[in-house]
This record gives C-alpha cells, structure tokens and sequence, in this order.
C-alpha cells in the first residue's frame, strides 16, 4: 500500500511539472516611444460669463484706414478717426460669448405709463380679491385687448396707462375686486440698415430699441460711412441723424426710438479736417457739406471752420499759454501751405485742412528757487 502511494504521488509531480513546462509565456507589449504616443484633445465648449466679465474683453483693434494713413503721413504720428470707437468692434472670443448668450438681450423693467401699445403686445392682468387670476392677453390685430367678462377694450395706439385705468373702470363693478395691469412681452419690430455697415441687412429689434442699438447690432458704422449724416426713412419721410451731437454734447435726442418699417441708410464719409498736437482730443473729424452736388468748386463744397471751432471740436489746448497754431493746407495744385493762425474767428479750415498745436515755452515770474544747503528747498512766491 505505502508502494501504490509512492508511486501516485511521483506521478502527480511529473504531471504537474508537464504543465508548468507547457504553459505559454504572456506575450508583454513594446513600451511606446514617446514620439510614438498621440494625444486627442477635446476643446470644450466656452461657458456664457457674466455680463461684466464680457463687457471686460478686448475688443479687436482694426487695421488704419486710407483716411488715417494719409493724414498720418502728414502729421508724422499716429492719428484716428474720431466717434467710430463707439462701435468697438469684438474680438473673436467675445463674439463667441455673446453668441452662446443668446445675442441680443432685450431691456427688462416696468414700462412708463407713457408706452404706446399695438397690435402683438401683451399685458399681464391680475386680479385680487374676489376673483383672484393671473392671464396674459394678447393686443389682436384689431387693437383691441378681450378679457373674459369684459367688453372689449381699445387699446392699440394707446397708452398703457390709458388701458390700465379702462380696466380698472371694467372691474369696477366687481366686488372687492382690485385689478394690476403690466406688460408681459412687447412686439418684435424688422428694421433695414444699409450702407457703410460691417453687417447691412434687416435685424430684429424690440419697440425699446433705438437707431444707435440698430448700428451696433449691424456691426457699427465703418470708417468710410458719415457719422453726420445717417438718414432715418420711415413712412416715406427721410430725417437726417448726426451723431456729433451725441458724442460732443451727450444729446440723447438724435438716439430716435425705432418704429416698424424704419430704414437706416449710412452714406459715405463727408469732408473731414484733423486736429494733431497740443491738444486733448486729437483726431480726424468730420465736418458738413455747404452745399450738395459735384459742380462746384471744392473750395465752396465744404463749410469753413474758425479756429474757435476747431478747437471745440479738439476738446480745447492741453495747457494755457503762448500756443502757436498753425494750418497745414493742401492747395488745388498739390502744394501743401503752412499758415500761422492769429485771429481766432476767420472761417479758413476746409476739408483736407490740418490744426496743428504747438505748446510754447514756458516762463516762470514772481518766484524763487532755493536749492542745496536749505531747510525748504524749492520754489517760493515773491509777496
């Protein structure tokens, strides 16, 4: 028996060893190269900011215009066109965010008692006390606001405080009834904007919309289009829109509310003049035409600027003093003349004229100067 046992036990060890011996080896892959390794990378999709970190972004600085360049070339220094940064122009990434915003952001708020309703607004009507509701109702194209229970109530061309007191006046019969009427959604207006725009075409707006927010949402105005003379087409009746007196005076009455139907044209640039120097607003402006038409002599197409004027528009020298100003202008024959100015009210700068302002010296009087071995070094008043 302890034989038999042997002898099953050796041949369970052979056996065993047999597969040991016959097991493959696992087969371990090369380590790869580090040249040989790719990655893929997922750029992710930029989440929407906040309205502050937007407004923060760059905006893309455009190339000089044709204008610029030539009155750069005169000045020999850099020199732009004036009111044209208001439509900065956004860079790409700020592009991207205002798309994934949803464009255009309509204004919220309580409405004035003043706003005219039409057709397609809606009102939002609450009632409280014995008939407690809360419906939004829509002006139809007949003007007119249908409320359950009540006779129908004209609204259209109508204020919406006028409405207001007309419901207010339905529900009078009710009892302990109080009635709250606000505007839930206004109407959606298309406007044409053509012309020297980054982006001409019809846009979308809202009745709050103005002419200023159809420019900015068609790009902006480019450097080749007038700021002086944009036309406003509506009921067949043009008016013209300078924008000098917002950006010069902070007149808000030429930013006009914007109706259906509106067309906005953008002409060329008119003559313009360039202010360089000594001055606090340096720039190249825009001035307005005297007369209309290309049969006239270029001398009596343009209106004349008094130095006065010019230095309005300049925002005025940078320090009082003995300043000299002198006007660099292009003659008929291509000669450019220098002219000191003296008498500031001569109409004499044109299109293509040129202010520059030049700082005198300046000269000290009344006063002393104590230096090195003083306890109060400096200037001092002689009294």
């Amino acid at each position: 028996m302890r034989s038999f046992l042997t002898a099953l036990s050796i041949a369970v060890l052979c056996c065993t060893g047999i597969a040991f011996t016959q097991a493959p080896e696992p087969v371990v892959a090369p380590w790869p190269k580090p040249s040989e390794t790719k990655t893929k990378l997922v750029k992710p999709r930029p989440k929407v900011q906040g309205i502050s970190k937007l407004l923060s972004m760059p905006t893309q600085q455009e190339k000089p215009s044709a204008l610029e360049e030539m009155y750069a070339a005169r000045t020999k220094s850099e020199i732009s066109q004036f009111g044209y940064d208001l439509f900065g122009v956004p860079s790409d990434e700020l592009e991207t965010h205002l798309d994934d915003a949803g464009g255009s952001m309509v204004p919220m708020g309580e409405v004035q008692d003043d706003f005219i309703l039409s057709a397609g607004d809606e009102l939002e009507v609450v009632f409280t006390g014995q008939r407690t509701e809360r419906i939004v109702y829509k002006v139809n194209s007949r003007g007119m606001l249908l409320i359950p229970g009540f006779p129908p109530i004209p609204a259209e061309a109508r204020s919406i405080g006028q409405v207001r007191v007309s419901v207010t006046a339905a529900a009078s019969n009710l009892y302990n009834t109080e009635t709250y009427v606000s505007l839930a959604s206004v109407r959606q207006i298309g406007v044409l904007v053509i012309g020297h725009v980054k982006k001409p075409g019809r846009q979308t707006m809202t009745v709050f919309h103005t002419l200023l927010d159809a420019l900015m949402a068609s790009g902006g105005v480019q450097t080749t289009g007038s700021l002086r003379k944009i036309k406003l087409v509506r009921n067949g009746r043009s008016m013209s829109v300078d924008l000098y007196a917002l950006l010069l005076q902070g007149s808000t009455t030429m930013d006009l509310r914007l109706k259906d139907g509106d067309r906005i044209i953008i002409p060329p640039i008119g003559p313009t003049v360039a202010i360089a120097g000594e001055i606090k607003r340096p720039g190249i402006y825009e001035i307005l035409p005297a007369v209309a038409g290309m049969m006239h002599a270029p001398e009596k197409k343009t209106q004349k600027l008094s130095l006065t004027e010019m230095l309005e528009l300049g925002g005025g020298v940078m320090a009082p003093g003995q300043n000299r100003f002198l006007k660099l202008e292009v003659t008929p024959d291509g000669e450019e003349k220098v002219a000191e100015m003296h008498d500031p009210y001569v109409p004499a700068f044109r299109d293509g004229a040129m202010l520059m302002v030049s700082k005198g010296e300046e000269k000290r009087a009344d006063m002393v100067e104590l230096v090195d071995h003083t306890r109060r070094p400096g200037l001092h008043a002689i009294e």
